[in-house]
C-alpha cells in the first residue's frame, strides 16, 4: 500500500516526507504494546512528533484521512483535515455526533492531489 501511494503522489508531483505508526493499543496481545498513550488516534502526538522533526507549521499542514479519528487527530492538532468517503446520511450524523467536522472530504486519495493544487493556486 505504502509503494502505491508513494507511485500515485509521485504521479501528481507530490511525495511523503515520513510515515509514523502507533503500536500501541489498550487491548494489544502484547503487554509491551498494551497502554493508553497520546500517540494513538485520535489524539494528535504523532502529528506533534512529526512537525518537531520535520520543522512542520501544522496550521499549514493538510492530514488526509478515511475515518473519524483522522479528522479528529487532525483537528486536534491544527491540520486542514480531508475525509476520504462519500457522503451518505448515516456518515453525516455521525460527523455531527462525533464533533468531527472535515474541512473537505473526497471520494478517493486520488482526488487529493488536485484538490491541494487548486488551493495553492488560489492562496497564491
Amino acid at each position: 500500500m505504502n509503494r502505491k501511494l508513494r507511485k500515485e503522489l509521485a504521479s501528481h508531483k507530490c511525495s511523503l516526507d515520513g510515515e509514523y505508526y502507533c503500536m500501541h493499543h489498550p487491548d494489544a496481545l502484547l503487554p509491551k504494546y498494551r497502554m493508553e498513550c497520546n500517540c494513538r488516534k485520535p489524539r494528535p502526538g504523532l502529528l506533534f512528533q512529526a512537525a518537531k522533526e520535520k520543522d512542520l507549521d501544522l496550521s499549514k499542514s493538510f492530514f488526509v484521512g478515511d475515518a473519524l479519528v483522522d479528522v479528529k487527530a487532525g483537528r486536534a492538532a491544527g491540520c486542514t483535515t480531508i475525509l476520504l468517503g462519500h457522503p451518505t446520511t448515516f456518515l453525516a450524523s455521525l460527523i455531527e455526533e462525533e464533533g468531527a467536522r472535515p474541512n473537505f472530504m473526497l471520494p478517493s486519495l486520488k482526488q487529493v492531489p488536485d484538490l491541494l493544487e487548486s488551493l495553492r493556486i488560489r492562496s497564491s
